[in-house]
């Protein structure tokens, strides 16, 4: 009787709305998921607050008013004009002479030359910058000597004027003439101040090119100089950044471009007059890949050098700790003072001492205290008390070098207690968000361990859909009457939200009244368990959080000993020696892949990078350019392999998707040893760059259509029965075939060497899937855990670290030599970063529909709790990341280590949301659900 009624149950369960309810509780959570974790991060990453103050020469910081203020506003000026050359990721060892044989060593040597051979007309620094380490956040830093947000770094794509008191608005101001060549950055943030005649602002995104800009601002810097229509001239280049983005600091292009600054500054040395000053410098520098963004110090380390025509520097011996060091906060008052205009109004920098000492200690003293005053000023009106901070008092019998030296040391006191707390974290924001987050996280625990049938859950569902529109509405009536708020836009995202979080807590707090005395926890379900606690808990060490990549390895690799062991046990030959096989080859799998490596700052000599984000003429490349040719003999014969075991024949449209994926596979070995050839012989570059793009185009097409054709292949095939000897889902073929197409295409978005990974991660995604069939009862937990896991272990090991500075900016421009479409280049970054994730979320139906059942009903039941499990897994790792984020927010490597963690985890969770959306719900489970 009870089996009769449960195949009623099962005959009259809709499908249609069986797919609107699931969907809508999937979107909720997702809805849920993204509200918590942007209250979280609006509370964590605030900007800091803007002063809209501004300097000007009557505001003296002084009591008194300089006497004649066009010879300058608060001190004489030096300088009438200046020309500023900024060569972007100018490292300092760039322009330092070397015994080392580096293609970035001694192809610039002017600047330490001169330096040495004319101290009193130039002096050469090494110039720190602040993290982040992008081009924008470096030219606000430059402008307006402050400091920069770290989220901030976000808007490096999206440029927005400056609110700041800056250098360009002081010298606009004075009615000085500021004219821009090359980097448009400078036009998007002070387009208003730049002369609009004489500027050149130039697109900057164009990696791939690494002459343009330069060209371009070659062709009008030269002419300029010697005209009088501007006083600032600013001439800002990109080649060098081109080339370590691309190719690498450590390749002979370097070495040709370096010598072609070189040449530059000659001449420039040559054409300017005695009253102007030339300032060349980088913005910051770039690591061993030629990336930057992070805080390393290769990446903060660029290069400042001062050039007179007439005498103008004494050095400054022994007065400082090191005297070729200088901040780059300090550019803006040294800048303001030397050329007569005040300094900006949130300058934290001191001044940069030779060009005063040289007019004698009293002067040196002077400027230091002036810019010791404005600095109070300043600290005085953004309201931040500094209770434990000792400021020293100038002793009335003091002498100037006295004097310079503590108003030093107390601006720089001032500078480093504004480093330490210059993020206001927003505590309430920060909770809200964790709270969210803890509830995501228990509606999908709820759901998962009670085990309810679809029947149940859609039914809590329905009943759970009136109350939260209800209960919604009165939450927006509520807050609109006491705290209205001032867009419709935040009402309706109000809305949105509140819905979402009660629809989930209504449906979960249902779930677990009906089913309180089913909640069952397998043996296995517990093993899973602890070790998502342990990897949560590994967020709680920094020293545990650089080293994740080994200790997920070291996960997967218990989860592959414990199937092996489990297999060994079966009593069924067949299944015994099937099982401790395929656990094997996971095993051999996963630790091949862990030789592919790329190391961040904190792991130092212990970490070395086999993973080469250039092609070199060495074997891991060659083996890789071969591996990358045999997938398209190779994936073909998978597909086979797979349709005959399942039915015997190949099935309609086979040879159609095998002809696709083989062609295209052809033209993706072709993109790759092209570029492998573009690298090592230069010479090809004017050949072979402007085919890469239309190739990579013609390659992502292909892919499109082989895909279509596969899905048109799903949709219009007949219906047939399940078999009932094998069990198997109708579908699967079918399923399978997408998912190979979406996994070469996601293959070559990465490196040749990452499609070591990518290959090592389809197989082992294959083992498991056959693992999950003869271990069909090792419980809900276990293997949604593991495939979690191994997305993680393959996100290290296809080139990534949760760093900014492992990004591979390269595939933004896979698809074009220009950034001109910044959505389409965010998107390729995306799955280039996120492949192996997303990898793992592409698997998931298939995991539902190669399982042996013998009903949709039962099939759809797997792929839904298979699914709240993965995001269940997901959403631990990131609630963990977050909570530890909030609680070391005042940890010293709060902003290295624990917050790009977190933001990784966010952007992975949210990512890998997306693509179950996409392709378990909106694509797979309306096809499992036809009649």
């Amino acid at each position: 009787m009870a089996k009769r009624k449960k195949t009623t149950e099962k005959r009259s369960f809709w499908s249609l709305e069986c797919f609107v309810l699931l969907f809508s509780f999937v979107f909720s959570l997702v809805v849920v998921n993204v509200f918590g974790l942007l209250s979280f991060t609006n509370g964590f990453l605030l900007r800091r607050k803007v002063l809209n103050e501004t300097s000007s020469c009557n505001d003296f910081p002084y009591s008194t008013v300089v006497d004649d203020q066009t010879q300058g506003c608060w001190a004489p000026k030096s300088f009438s004009k200046t020309v500023i050359v900024l060569i972007d990721a100018l490292r300092y060892d760039f322009t330092t002479p070397s015994n080392e044989t580096r293609s970035y060593l001694n192809h610039f040597p002017t600047l330490y030359r001169t330096a040495e051979e004319f101290p009193e007309n130039a002096v050469l620094y090494s110039f720190l910058a602040d993290a982040p380490t992008a081009t924008l956040q470096r030219i606000k830093g430059l402008t307006t000597g402050s400091l920069p947000t770290f989220i901030d770094m976000g808007s490096n794509f999206g440029t927005s004027a400056v609110e700041d008191d800056n250098l360009l608005l002081q010298w606009s101001h004075l009615n000085k003439s500021i004219v821009l060549v090359g980097d448009d950055t400078w036009d998007n943030l002070y387009h208003e101040f730049l002369n609009p005649i004489h500027s050149v602002p130039t697109f900057s995104l164009n990696v791939p090119d690494l002459h343009g800009v330069d060209n371009i601002v070659n062709s009008y810097i030269y002419d300029y100089v010697q005209q009088d229509h501007w006083d600032v001239l600013i001439a800002h280049y990109l080649g060098v950044d081109h080339v370590g983005h691309r190719l690498g600091p450590d390749h002979p292009a370097m070495a040709d471009k370096l010598e072609q600054m070189d040449n530059t500054i000659k001449k420039l040395m040559r054409l300017i007059d005695e009253d102007t000053l030339l300032v060349v410098m980088g913005d910051h520098g770039m690591d061993k890949k030629g990336d930057h963004g992070g805080d390393s110090f290769e990446e903060c380390n660029s290069a400042l050098w001062l050039y007179s025509k007439r005498p103008a520097f004494k050095r400054l011996n022994d007065e400082r700790n090191d005297v070729n060091t200088v901040l780059q906060v300090d550019l803006a008052p040294t800048l303001s003072l030397l050329l007569g205009n005040p300094i900006p109004y949130g300058s934290l920098g001191s001044i940069i001492p030779e060009p005063f000492y040289y007019q004698g200690a009293d002067k040196l003293a002077h400027a230091e205290n002036i810019v010791a005053k404005q600095i109070a000023r300043f600290n005085s009106h953004y309201k931040h008390k500094l209770m434990s901070l000792q400021l020293e008092d100038i002793p009335e019998n003091a002498t100037y070098m006295e004097r310079y030296a503590i108003d030093h040391r107390n601006s720089r006191r001032i500078l480093d207690s504004y480093k330490g707390i210059w993020a206001e974290f927003n505590m309430s924001k920060i909770l809200v968000g964790i709270v969210v987050l803890l509830t995501y996280a228990i509606c999908l625990a709820v759901v998962l361990f009670s085990r309810p049938t679809l029947l149940v859950v859609t039914k809590s569902l329905k009943r759970s859909i009136p109350c939260s529109y209800a209960l919604a509405a009165g939450i927006n009536v509520l807050c609109y009457l006491c705290i209205p708020l001032k867009t419709m836009k935040e009402n309706i995202v109000l809305f949105v939200c509140s819905v979402s979080i009660i629809f989930c807590l209504s449906f979960s707090t249902m779930i677990a009244f009906k089913m309180a005395d089913s909640f069952h926890l397998a043996v296995w379900d517990i093993f899973g368990i602890i070790i998502v606690i342990l990897h949560c808990c590994t967020f709680g060490s920094n020293s545990f959080t650089v080293w994740e990549d080994k200790i997920v390895h070291f996960f997967v690799m218990s989860f592959g000993c414990v199937l092996f062991c489990r297999s060994c046990i079966f009593k069924s030959p067949e299944k015994r020696i099937a099982g401790a096989f395929y656990s094997l080859v996971f095993l051999v799998l996963q630790r091949l892949s862990t030789y592919i490596t790329v190391c961040r700052e904190e792991q130092g000599n212990e970490c070395n990078v086999t993973y080469f984000s250039n092609f070199q003429i060495d074997i891991p490349s060659i083996l890789s350019l071969s591996l990358v040719v045999s997938l398209g003999f190779v994936i073909p014969l998978i597909l086979r392999e797979y349709s005959s075991r399942y039915y015997g024949r190949p099935q309609p449209g086979f040879t159609m998707t095998q002809c696709l994926i083989g062609f295209t596979q052809t033209l993706v070995s072709i993109f790759w040893i092209g570029h492998f050839l573009l690298v090592n012989i230069p010479s090809l570059e004017s050949k072979l760059l402007p085919w890469s793009p239309f190739l990579a185009n013609s390659i992502i097409l292909l892919f499109g259509i082989a895909f279509v054709w596969q899905v048109v292949q799903l949709l219009t095939r007949r219906e047939e029965k399940i078999s009932k000897k094998t069990g198997v889902s109708l579908y699967a073929p079918e399923f399978f075939n997408c998912f190979v197409v979406l996994f070469l295409f996601l293959t070559f978005l990465q490196r040749p060497l990452g499609a070591f990974s990518m290959v090592g991660l389809f197989i082992q995604i294959l083992l498991l899937i056959e693992l999950s069939i003869l271990h069909a009862n090792i419980g809900v937990v276990f293997f949604p855990v593991l495939l979690g896991l191994l997305s993680v272990s393959h996100f290290f090991t296809t080139g990534n670290q949760a760093t900014i500075s492992s990004l591979e900016w390269n595939f933004a421009f896979i698809q074009s030599n220009s950034l001109q479409n910044q959505t389409v280049s965010a998107f390729f970054m995306l799955i280039h970063t996120f492949g192996a994730p997303i990898l793992a979320c592409l698997s998931i139906p298939l995991f539902a529909s190669c399982l042996r059942y013998t009903s949709k009903y039962d099939l759809v039941k797997k792929l839904f709790s298979f699914t709240v499990s993965f995001m269940l897994y997901k959403s631990a790792i990131s609630g963990s990341s977050v909570a530890f984020a909030a609680l070391f927010r005042r940890h010293l490597m709060v902003w290295k280590i624990f917050a790009p963690r977190y933001m990784l985890s966010a952007v992975c969770m949210l990512t890998d949301d997306i693509f179950i959306i996409l392709f378990s719900y909106l694509f797979a489970l309306p096809i499992f659900l036809i009649a």
